[in-house]
């Protein structure tokens, strides 16, 4: 499967990628009433398209179950007018020790808002600066998930 850029296109039913597997993960770790569950689908099905339709109604956007720009701003993801002037839209480019900007910036906060631990390790707020606190939480994250550090 190709990646595709979380926040590089309108997602909506019937569509498959990997921003729509993000999008799943992104939903399923958020806290009732905030989304519903989301099990057991690859593509975005009637179950991503009613968390999707939860998540709208909870932050008060238009309920249309299609994930456009204020949705991907409410799920922490800026595009089109919300990306500030010369910032990298999130998982365009590779992270790593020493990478900065507003991607880095995404990339701590979702960390942060994951699991108590990685708030923990980065332990303080988001600053676009990869550093070594950073570089720990990702570390751990990827321990936790089973994916090579």
């Amino acid at each position: 499967m190709a990646y595709i850029n979380f926040g590089s296109r309108l997602l909506k039913a019937g569509m498959s990628g990997t921003d729509v597997e993000i999008l799943q993960y992104l939903l399923n770790n958020l806290p009732s009433p905030m989304s519903l569950p989301i099990a057991g689908e690859s593509t975005f099905g009637p179950k991503t398209e009613a968390a999707v339709k939860a998540f709208q109604g909870y932050f008060n956007l238009t309920v249309d179950g299609i994930v456009g720009k204020n949705t991907f701003l409410f799920l922490g993801q800026q595009t089109g007018p919300y990306l500030p002037s010369g910032a990298v839209v999130f998982g365009s480019r590779n992270l790593s020790k020493g990478s900065s900007g507003r991607d880095v910036w995404v990339l701590q906060n979702r960390l942060s808002s994951t699991k108590k631990k990685y708030a923990m390790a980065i332990g303080a707020p988001a600053d676009s600066i990869f550093g070594p606190k950073t570089q720990a939480a990702v570390k751990m994250f990827q321990q936790d998930r089973g994916i090579t550090q």
